[in-house]
Protein backbone atom coordinates (compact mmCIF):
# COMPACT_ATOMS: atom_id res chain seq x y z
CA UNK A 1 0.00 0.00 0.00
CA UNK A 2 3.26 2.38 0.77
CA UNK A 3 4.50 1.90 -2.68
CA UNK A 4 0.98 2.98 -4.24
CA UNK A 5 0.66 6.05 -2.15
CA UNK A 6 4.40 6.62 -3.31
CA UNK A 7 3.87 5.88 -6.72
CA UNK A 8 0.51 8.35 -6.62
CA UNK A 9 2.95 11.46 -4.97
CA UNK A 10 5.42 11.16 -7.41
CA UNK A 11 2.63 11.53 -10.33
CA UNK A 12 1.30 14.57 -8.49
CA UNK A 13 4.52 16.34 -7.94
CA UNK A 14 5.49 15.36 -12.18
CA UNK A 15 1.85 16.75 -13.13
CA UNK A 16 2.76 19.88 -11.49
CA UNK A 17 5.31 20.96 -13.14
CA UNK A 18 3.67 19.93 -17.02
CA UNK A 19 0.80 21.86 -19.33
CA UNK A 20 -1.24 18.77 -17.60
CA UNK A 21 -3.33 20.95 -15.07
CA UNK A 22 -3.34 23.97 -17.30
CA UNK A 23 -5.29 21.40 -20.34
CA UNK A 24 -7.78 20.88 -17.45
CA UNK A 25 -9.38 24.37 -16.94
CA UNK A 26 -8.39 25.92 -20.28
CA UNK A 27 -11.11 23.56 -22.50
CA UNK A 28 -13.56 24.69 -20.38
CA UNK A 29 -13.15 28.33 -20.00
CA UNK A 30 -12.95 28.28 -23.99
CA UNK A 31 -16.29 26.28 -24.09
CA UNK A 32 -17.57 28.51 -21.65
CA UNK A 33 -16.63 31.71 -23.60
CA UNK A 34 -17.45 30.42 -26.54
CA UNK A 35 -21.51 29.44 -25.34
CA UNK A 36 -21.14 32.87 -23.82
CA UNK A 37 -20.62 35.11 -26.61
CA UNK A 38 -22.74 33.21 -29.20
CA UNK A 39 -25.78 32.49 -27.53
CA UNK A 40 -25.81 33.91 -24.05
CA UNK A 41 -24.77 37.36 -25.04
CA UNK A 42 -27.59 38.14 -27.66
CA UNK A 43 -29.92 38.55 -25.05
CA UNK A 44 -28.18 41.25 -23.28
CA UNK A 45 -30.03 44.55 -24.00
CA UNK A 46 -33.43 42.48 -25.19
CA UNK A 47 -36.12 44.33 -23.61
CA UNK A 48 -39.09 42.00 -25.12
CA UNK A 49 -38.71 38.36 -25.43
CA UNK A 50 -41.26 36.00 -27.18
CA UNK A 51 -42.49 33.06 -25.41
CA UNK A 52 -40.45 30.69 -27.85
CA UNK A 53 -37.74 32.27 -27.70
CA UNK A 54 -38.03 31.64 -23.53
CA UNK A 55 -38.73 28.44 -24.02
CA UNK A 56 -35.30 27.69 -26.11
CA UNK A 57 -33.22 29.71 -24.00
CA UNK A 58 -33.98 27.63 -21.09
CA UNK A 59 -32.42 24.94 -22.12
CA UNK A 60 -29.67 26.30 -24.51
CA UNK A 61 -27.07 25.49 -21.77
CA UNK A 62 -27.98 22.17 -21.48
CA UNK A 63 -28.02 21.68 -25.41
CA UNK A 64 -24.60 23.59 -25.64
CA UNK A 65 -23.18 21.27 -22.87
CA UNK A 66 -23.88 18.26 -24.82
CA UNK A 67 -23.65 19.27 -28.38
CA UNK A 68 -20.30 21.43 -28.22
CA UNK A 69 -18.95 20.52 -25.16
CA UNK A 70 -19.39 16.87 -25.27
CA UNK A 71 -19.33 16.26 -29.01
CA UNK A 72 -16.10 18.73 -29.54
CA UNK A 73 -14.20 19.48 -27.09
CA UNK A 74 -14.47 16.27 -24.95
CA UNK A 75 -13.27 14.33 -27.05
CA UNK A 76 -10.64 16.05 -27.99
CA UNK A 77 -9.85 16.85 -24.14
CA UNK A 78 -10.18 12.86 -23.37
CA UNK A 79 -7.32 12.33 -26.44
CA UNK A 80 -5.04 14.95 -25.24
CA UNK A 81 -5.18 14.29 -21.52
CA UNK A 82 -3.36 10.38 -21.69
CA UNK A 83 -1.09 11.88 -23.99
CA UNK A 84 -0.07 14.32 -21.86
CA UNK A 85 0.57 12.28 -18.57
CA UNK A 86 3.07 9.90 -20.47
CA UNK A 87 5.20 12.83 -21.99
CA UNK A 88 7.47 13.28 -19.17
CA UNK A 89 8.43 9.62 -19.42
CA UNK A 90 8.50 9.98 -23.29
CA UNK A 91 10.48 13.27 -23.56
CA UNK A 92 12.68 12.28 -21.14
CA UNK A 93 13.39 8.97 -21.95
CA UNK A 94 12.71 7.70 -18.02
CA UNK A 95 11.49 4.17 -19.15
CA UNK A 96 14.69 2.43 -17.98
CA UNK A 97 14.99 4.28 -14.95
CA UNK A 98 11.17 3.66 -14.01
CA UNK A 99 12.39 -0.30 -14.92
CA UNK A 100 15.14 -0.39 -12.21
CA UNK A 101 13.01 1.07 -9.68
CA UNK A 102 10.95 -1.73 -7.33
CA UNK A 103 7.68 0.10 -8.50
CA UNK A 104 6.32 -2.27 -11.16
CA UNK A 105 5.65 -0.35 -14.75
CA UNK A 106 2.26 -1.88 -14.82
CA UNK A 107 1.55 -0.56 -11.20
CA UNK A 108 2.73 3.11 -12.74
CA UNK A 109 0.27 2.57 -15.99
CA UNK A 110 -2.41 2.00 -13.18
CA UNK A 111 -1.63 5.05 -11.32
CA UNK A 112 -1.49 7.15 -14.46
CA UNK A 113 -5.23 6.03 -15.20
CA UNK A 114 -6.34 6.30 -11.86
CA UNK A 115 -5.21 10.30 -12.20
CA UNK A 116 -6.92 10.60 -16.50
CA UNK A 117 -9.91 9.73 -14.53
CA UNK A 118 -10.02 12.03 -11.69
CA UNK A 119 -8.28 14.95 -13.45
CA UNK A 120 -11.21 14.38 -16.49
CA UNK A 121 -13.81 14.50 -13.19
CA UNK A 122 -12.18 17.24 -11.91
CA UNK A 123 -12.16 19.24 -15.48
CA UNK A 124 -16.26 18.05 -16.07
CA UNK A 125 -16.93 19.68 -12.70
CA UNK A 126 -15.15 22.70 -13.48
CA UNK A 127 -17.82 22.88 -16.21
CA UNK A 128 -20.16 22.67 -14.50
CA UNK A 129 -19.19 25.26 -12.19
CA UNK A 130 -18.28 27.71 -15.38
CA UNK A 131 -21.83 27.07 -16.47
CA UNK A 132 -23.60 27.86 -12.86
CA UNK A 133 -21.41 31.40 -12.90
CA UNK A 134 -21.95 31.87 -16.46
CA UNK A 135 -26.17 31.94 -15.44
CA UNK A 136 -26.06 33.99 -12.46
CA UNK A 137 -24.07 36.58 -14.29
CA UNK A 138 -26.74 36.44 -17.18
CA UNK A 139 -29.77 36.31 -14.42
CA UNK A 140 -27.90 39.84 -13.25
CA UNK A 141 -27.68 41.06 -17.42
CA UNK A 142 -30.85 39.92 -18.75
CA UNK A 143 -33.25 39.17 -16.29
CA UNK A 144 -36.64 39.64 -18.64
CA UNK A 145 -35.36 35.80 -19.70
CA UNK A 146 -35.83 34.32 -16.32
CA UNK A 147 -32.84 31.99 -16.32
CA UNK A 148 -33.07 28.78 -14.31
CA UNK A 149 -29.87 27.01 -13.79
CA UNK A 150 -30.89 23.58 -14.37
CA UNK A 151 -27.92 22.20 -12.57
CA UNK A 152 -28.89 18.93 -11.68
CA UNK A 153 -29.71 17.94 -15.69
CA UNK A 154 -26.16 19.35 -16.69
CA UNK A 155 -24.92 17.43 -13.53
CA UNK A 156 -26.56 14.11 -15.11
CA UNK A 157 -24.97 14.94 -18.23
CA UNK A 158 -21.53 15.24 -17.58
CA UNK A 159 -21.94 12.26 -15.32
CA UNK A 160 -22.73 10.32 -18.34
CA UNK A 161 -20.68 11.51 -20.43
CA UNK A 162 -17.94 11.16 -18.13
CA UNK A 163 -18.72 6.71 -17.97
CA UNK A 164 -19.41 6.77 -21.26
CA UNK A 165 -16.02 8.06 -22.33
CA UNK A 166 -13.77 5.51 -20.13
CA UNK A 167 -13.80 3.17 -23.12
CA UNK A 168 -12.53 4.89 -25.31
CA UNK A 169 -9.91 6.77 -22.61
CA UNK A 170 -8.54 3.41 -21.95
CA UNK A 171 -7.68 3.07 -25.53
CA UNK A 172 -5.69 6.32 -25.46
CA UNK A 173 -4.44 5.40 -22.40
CA UNK A 174 -2.74 2.21 -24.13
CA UNK A 175 -2.04 4.29 -27.20
CA UNK A 176 -0.44 6.78 -25.33
CA UNK A 177 1.31 4.43 -23.40
CA UNK A 178 2.67 2.67 -26.66
CA UNK A 179 3.55 5.57 -28.73
CA UNK A 180 5.46 8.76 -28.12
CA UNK A 181 3.38 11.06 -30.00
CA UNK A 182 0.97 13.65 -28.75
CA UNK A 183 -0.72 13.65 -32.03
CA UNK A 184 -1.47 10.33 -32.59
CA UNK A 185 -3.89 10.31 -29.68
CA UNK A 186 -5.44 13.60 -31.51
CA UNK A 187 -5.92 12.54 -34.84
CA UNK A 188 -8.11 9.43 -33.13
CA UNK A 189 -9.64 11.64 -31.10
CA UNK A 190 -10.60 13.76 -34.56
CA UNK A 191 -11.75 10.64 -36.22
CA UNK A 192 -13.91 9.57 -33.61
CA UNK A 193 -15.54 12.66 -33.62
CA UNK A 194 -16.18 12.72 -37.15
CA UNK A 195 -16.99 8.88 -36.72
CA UNK A 196 -19.73 9.76 -34.59
CA UNK A 197 -21.47 12.52 -36.32
CA UNK A 198 -21.84 10.53 -39.13
CA UNK A 199 -22.80 7.57 -37.45
CA UNK A 200 -25.38 9.36 -34.77
CA UNK A 201 -27.18 10.55 -37.57
CA UNK A 202 -28.36 7.55 -38.67
CA UNK A 203 -31.42 4.86 -37.79
CA UNK A 204 -29.94 1.36 -37.70
CA UNK A 205 -31.93 -1.52 -36.97
CA UNK A 206 -29.76 -2.47 -34.01
CA UNK A 207 -28.88 0.49 -32.25
CA UNK A 208 -26.59 -1.65 -29.91
CA UNK A 209 -24.09 -2.56 -32.58
CA UNK A 210 -23.32 1.38 -33.09
CA UNK A 211 -23.81 2.00 -29.59
CA UNK A 212 -21.33 0.35 -28.66
CA UNK A 213 -18.41 1.68 -30.48
CA UNK A 214 -16.05 3.28 -27.56
CA UNK A 215 -16.11 6.15 -29.29
CA UNK A 216 -19.55 6.65 -30.23
CA UNK A 217 -20.57 5.34 -26.62
CA UNK A 218 -20.22 8.95 -24.84
CA UNK A 219 -22.45 10.90 -26.98
CA UNK A 220 -25.49 8.25 -27.34
CA UNK A 221 -25.07 8.58 -23.09
CA UNK A 222 -25.25 12.35 -23.69
CA UNK A 223 -28.49 12.19 -26.65
CA UNK A 224 -30.36 10.22 -24.12
CA UNK A 225 -30.05 12.47 -21.23
CA UNK A 226 -30.70 15.12 -23.57
CA UNK A 227 -34.12 13.58 -25.10
CA UNK A 228 -35.01 13.14 -21.32
CA UNK A 229 -34.43 16.63 -20.54
CA UNK A 230 -36.57 17.72 -23.94
CA UNK A 231 -33.45 19.29 -25.39
CA UNK A 232 -32.64 16.88 -27.83
CA UNK A 233 -34.30 19.13 -30.78
CA UNK A 234 -31.12 20.49 -32.90
CA UNK A 235 -28.39 19.14 -30.75
CA UNK A 236 -26.69 17.12 -33.64
CA UNK A 237 -26.58 19.89 -36.10
CA UNK A 238 -23.52 18.75 -38.15
CA UNK A 239 -25.08 14.85 -38.03
CA UNK A 240 -27.54 16.90 -40.46
CA UNK A 241 -25.32 16.75 -43.14
CA UNK A 242 -25.41 12.91 -42.83
CA UNK A 243 -29.05 12.18 -42.11
CA UNK A 244 -31.52 10.52 -45.24
CA UNK A 245 -33.89 13.18 -46.77
CA UNK A 246 -37.48 11.75 -45.77
CA UNK A 247 -39.76 10.94 -48.16
CA UNK A 248 -36.59 10.54 -50.70
CA UNK A 249 -35.55 6.48 -51.61
CA UNK A 250 -32.77 5.90 -54.03
CA UNK A 251 -32.20 4.00 -56.76
CA UNK A 252 -28.91 1.47 -57.02
CA UNK A 253 -27.89 3.71 -59.90
CA UNK A 254 -27.79 6.72 -56.94
CA UNK A 255 -31.09 8.65 -58.27
CA UNK A 256 -33.12 10.11 -55.60
CA UNK A 257 -36.86 9.20 -56.30
CA UNK A 258 -39.44 11.14 -54.73
CA UNK A 259 -41.84 9.68 -52.35
CA UNK A 260 -45.80 10.27 -50.93
CA UNK A 261 -47.65 9.00 -48.13
CA UNK A 262 -50.23 10.12 -46.20
CA UNK A 263 -48.64 8.72 -43.17
CA UNK A 264 -45.26 10.28 -41.86
CA UNK A 265 -42.04 7.58 -41.99
CA UNK A 266 -41.60 7.92 -38.61
CA UNK A 267 -44.91 6.62 -37.62
CA UNK A 268 -44.77 3.81 -40.85
CA UNK A 269 -41.31 2.85 -39.79
CA UNK A 270 -40.88 3.77 -36.25
CA UNK A 271 -37.01 4.03 -35.19
CA UNK A 272 -35.97 0.64 -32.50
CA UNK A 273 -36.36 1.25 -28.90
CA UNK A 274 -33.06 3.14 -27.70
CA UNK A 275 -29.69 0.64 -25.97
CA UNK A 276 -31.10 1.05 -22.38
CA UNK A 277 -29.14 2.86 -20.04
CA UNK A 278 -27.85 0.21 -17.74
CA UNK A 279 -26.63 -1.93 -21.08
CA UNK A 280 -24.34 1.45 -21.86
CA UNK A 281 -23.13 1.65 -18.52
CA UNK A 282 -22.59 -2.46 -18.19
CA UNK A 283 -20.53 -1.92 -20.97
CA UNK A 284 -18.16 1.18 -20.58
CA UNK A 285 -17.34 -0.07 -17.21
CA UNK A 286 -16.84 -3.97 -18.29
CA UNK A 287 -14.76 -2.52 -21.44
CA UNK A 288 -12.72 -0.02 -19.98
CA UNK A 289 -11.28 -2.65 -16.91
CA UNK A 290 -10.64 -5.26 -19.66
CA UNK A 291 -8.50 -2.77 -21.64
CA UNK A 292 -6.49 -0.97 -18.29
CA UNK A 293 -5.78 -4.77 -17.45
CA UNK A 294 -4.85 -5.19 -21.52
CA UNK A 295 -2.84 -2.10 -20.74
CA UNK A 296 -1.27 -2.72 -17.43
CA UNK A 297 -0.20 -6.33 -18.74
CA UNK A 298 1.78 -4.34 -21.99
CA UNK A 299 3.39 -1.99 -20.46
CA UNK A 300 5.54 -4.61 -18.90
CA UNK A 301 7.04 -5.31 -21.82
CA UNK A 302 10.92 -4.62 -22.38
CA UNK A 303 11.53 -0.92 -23.96
CA UNK A 304 14.28 -0.02 -25.91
Amino acid sequence: MTGIWSALRAEIIKMRKSSLVRTIWVLPLIFVIMEFFFFQSKMIGVTKVPEELLKIMDTVQIKMTGALWGGYFYPIFIAILPALIFRIEHRNKMWNHLGAMPTSQARIFCIKALSVTILSLASLAFVWFLLWVEQSLMAFLAPQVHYKFHGYSIAILLGWLWLGSLPVMSIYLWISNRINSIAVPIVFGIVGVLLTTMLTSQVVNEPWKRDFIPWVTPTICVLQILTEADADKGSNLAGNLFMEEPDVIRTPEGKKLKTWQNIPDDELFPPPPPTPNSALAFFSLVFSLLFLLFGAWDSKRCRK
